[in-house]
């Protein structure tokens, strides 16, 4: 079963490389949430194919969305 949490966090990944707190950051509900509960589900996300991952230091972690969505050929002007 999902989670409210786990749903806000998975609108808050986008194809831009960002850190957990990043993710975190502009939400009260993550913010507080435990660090390790965060990185689990990252790192589930990760393993499952959703999620690429990155380290850019001993200290630092990012994450991005694994899939691009195509632009729709229909939209363009």
């Amino acid at each position: 079963m999902i989670e409210e949490w786990q749903i806000e966090l998975l609108l808050n990944i986008d194809s831009t490389w960002r850190s957990r707190g990043e993710l975190c950051k502009h939400s009260d509900t993550l913010r507080h949430m435990s660090h390790h509960k965060v990185v689990r589900f990252l790192t589930k996300l990760k393993n499952e194919g959703l999620l690429e991952y990155r380290k850019v230091s001993n200290k630092r972690s990012e994450y991005k969305r694994a899939f691009e969505f195509p632009a729709h050929e229909g939209c363009q002007s």
